[in-house]
C-alpha cells in the first residue's frame, strides 16, 4: 500500500504513524521518499479482509488523503545473505 499524507504534515504523521503501530495487519511501515509518503505490507487472511482493514481502519483515518494497492504476483528473488564479497575485493583494489 502506498500513502499520501495531506498539507497538514506534522500533525498527520503522528497520527498516521500511531494508527500503523495499533493495527495489527500491518506487518511493516517504511517512511518513504518519492511519489508517497508510506509504504505498508499489511497481511490479511484474504480479499475481503484486506477491503474490511481498507475501509474500517485505512480510509478512516482523516490523515489519509489517496491510498495506492498493489499485490505481490510471484517471488523472483528473495536473499537473505548479505552479499559482501564485492565490498571486500573493493577494498582490496582501493588498497593498491
Amino acid at each position: 500500500i502506498g500513502r499520501y499524507l495531506g498539507d497538514r504534515w506534522a500533525r498527520e504523521v503522528v497520527e498516521f504513524e500511531s494508527a500503523m503501530n495499533s493495527y495489527p495487519e500491518v506487518m511493516e511501515c517504511w517512511a518513504m521518499s518519492g511519489g508517497y509518503d508510506y509504504l505498508l505490507r499489511v497481511v490479511t487472511p484474504d480479499l475481503d479482509g484486506y477491503n474490511h482493514f481498507l475501509r474500517t481502519r485505512l480510509l478512516s483515518l482523516s490523515c489519509v488523503d489517496h491510498v495506492e494497492t498493489g499485490f505481490a504476483l510471484e517471488r523472483v528473488v528473495d536473499r537473505t545473505a548479505l552479499p559482501l564479497q564485492h565490498l571486500a575485493y573493493r577494498q582490496v583494489s582501493e588498497s593498491r
